[in-house]
């Protein structure tokens, strides 16, 4: 189905303008109506004898003069488009083809409405259009609902007014993973040979993943990234870019406990310790990634005065900066440099090369200003809970223990009154009731049946029983239960004692920072663990546990790092890791 032709979409506007004329002039007092057609006529670009008829009552429009020709009658046509655009608010709407069996249900017809009625009905609804949506995890459409998103304002506000952090000492940090090629999506169109087939463009395939790790200001001001490459092999190219840029490695290129937390003393600390306006705190706004709250990571934010902010799981998309604000031009400019670099070198990007050309990118398409209005579209500097609309919480409806329906939707819903509910929600449910029962007693008796309009519209199993729900956990509950004092013990607990993978990690010289190579598995059988147990009972220090290297000279290119470190296991009863316990819970977990 293509797009409503020209003369389609000239009629629609004549028809809205014209009802804007008619409604101008009966607006006019009787006694100023006389004469005014014509110039009313000319103002509002109209046909004067179009005006004139139906202002006088001697025509009716056209489409309620062939309503018995049309295939749904008004009411009906009203009907469907208010399902369509709630179904759309709510992160369910519908296809084409999804939509002709709907009316062709309801019509009573034995034949499909064809594309030319959908294409006529979109052209009389300017409130629809054609699209392609964005898609959307149903966890994040339930877990950003308005209880949710109060509290988390309600947390953010309590800390920095009993710290008094300014915006300066605002920080979000997250994770990003960028690719020397892409897979074979292409938005942009290009010019072809018409009769050539099959035509291609040289682009990358290199699907490698480096994790880039960045951190921005509320201010607008932006830290230096850290990378994680995968494998073992550095490059000397990685250290000539910036002095204060920190490069890792790791087996898969992936972040991990210890990497984050070495990002946070050598990176983090030092930065923002270099940009402090004043002795107050410094807040850290981050996900919930496992990472990003580990012993070791918390022991180092209390020694150095730093707040942890943890953000309401699967909400990111609405309250990380970073991800509303940066990472999307950011991702953007990279793709498309990386394949003017693969059409101009005809052999893609080289590894070497990626931090000097990441940071050319990035230069080029993050300042303060995008940054600064990531911020403000998150509710952040300045605090603005009000920054989200009805529109935002709409697609957490699908999964409410109450139902949603269009406003209009004339029907009784029964609550359980036996359930406690907040005055909020008795006041929203109130507020529903009476606007429904204005809508049955309008424009007739009360015992008139006006839901024959919606019979048979949406009462497939996958549309109204899905809205109206069976009730769920809401995700208040969850982010409580999921921040619970002993979920947290355990978490930390298992992250303590779990064996690092390898990593390296350099100082901005090329200089090694810290080295921790691969650890054997530990054999279960009974004379494994029995030598296991000895040899950590012979262990003088846990400060063998990361070996960290000073001194030693500049890495060159293909240079390999090898050590031998003992990896003893740490008990529980240690009092330090007691102490670093009871400090996460202190700072993670979030009090009702």
């Amino acid at each position: 189905m293509g797009r409503p032709s020209k003369k389609q979409i000239e009629a629609a506007q004549h028809a809205i303008r014209l009802g804007r004329a008619l409604e101008y002039l009966h607006a006019l007092p009787e006694s100023e109506r006389k004469g005014q057609i014509k110039p009313t006529a000319r103002q509002f670009r109209v046909s004067y004898d179009t005006l004139r008829r139906r202002f006088l009552g001697i025509s009716r429009p056209r489409n309620l003069a062939h309503e018995p020709q049309q295939i749904l009658t008004h009411a009906q046509e009203r009907a469907l488009v208010e399902w369509l655009v709630h179904l759309s608010s709510i992160g369910r709407p519908l296809n084409k083809r999804t939509v002709r069996k709907k009316v062709k249900r309801v019509s009573g017809s034995k034949r499909t409405p064809s594309r030319k009625w959908l294409n006529r009905f979109l052209a009389r609804h300017q409130e629809l259009k054609l699209g392609k949506p964005s898609g959307l995890d149903p966890k994040r459409a339930q877990a950003f609902n308005e209880v949710t998103v109060e509290r988390h304002f309600e947390l953010l506000r309590k800390v920095m007014e009993e710290h008094q952090i300014p915006w300066d000492h605002v920080y979000n940090m997250d994770e990003k993973g960028i690719q020397r090629g892409r897979r074979n999506v292409e938005q942009e169109k290009y010019i072809l040979h018409r009769s050539e087939r099959p035509v291609y463009k040289l682009r990358s395939a290199n699907l490698e993943l480096v994790t880039v790790i960045e951190c921005v200001c509320a201010n607008g001001e932006s830290l230096k990234p850290a990378f994680i490459f995968p494998g073992k092999e550095f490059h000397k190219e990685w250290f000539e870019v910036d002095p204060e840029i920190l490069v890792c490695m790791s087996p898969n290129g992936w972040t991990d406990d210890a990497l984050c937390a070495e990002w946070f003393e050598h990176a983090f600390i030092p930065q923002t310790n270099a940009k402090r306006v004043s002795d107050a705190p410094i807040l850290l706004i981050y996900d919930g990634h496992g990472s990003h709250a580990t012993p070791r990571l918390v022991e180092l934010a209390l020694e150095n005065n730093i707040h942890l902010f943890c953000l309401p799981p699967h909400t990111t998309h609405k309250l990380q900066p970073l991800d509303v604000g940066v990472f999307a031009q950011l991702s953007t400019a990279w793709k498309k440099h990386c394949d003017v670099a693969c059409t101009e070198t005809d052999r893609g990007m080289r590894k070497q090369d990626l931090v000097h050309e990441y940071m050319n990118v990035r230069n080029a398409s993050v300042d303060e200003d995008l940054v600064q209005s990531g911020f403000r579209a998150c509710g952040l500097n300045p605090l603005n809970p009000n920054i989200f609309g009805p529109e935002d919480f709409a697609p957490s409806k699908v999964t409410s223990q109450h139902a949603h329906l269009p406003p209009s939707y004339p029907c009784t819903i029964h609550v359980d009154t036996t359930t406690d509910a907040s005055p909020r929600q008795r006041q929203a449910e109130n507020a529903t009731s009476d606007a429904r029962s204005e809508h049955v007693t309008r424009n007739g008796t009360p015992n008139s049946k006006p839901h024959d309009d919606f019979d048979g519209l949406f009462d497939d199993d996958f549309d109204l029983g899905s809205e109206v729900g069976a009730g769920n956990l809401s995700s208040d509950e969850d982010w409580k239960s999921a921040t619970d004092e002993e979920l947290l013990d355990d978490d930390l607990t298992t992250r303590y004692e779990a064996t690092c993978p390898p990593i390296i990690v350099f100082r901005p010289d090329g200089t090694i920072l810290t080295c921790t190579p691969e650890t054997p598995r530990l054999s279960r059988t009974p004379e494994a663990a029995t030598s296991t147990s000895a040899s950590s009972s012979a262990t003088q220090s846990p400060s063998d546990y990361v070996q960290t290297v000073s001194g030693l000279p500049a890495a060159s290119g293909n240079h390999r790092v090898t050590a031998q470190i003992k990896m003893p296991q740490t008990s529980m009863s240690d009092p330090a890791l007691q102490s670093t316990l009871k400090a996460a819970r202190s700072v993670h977990t979030v009090k009702s």
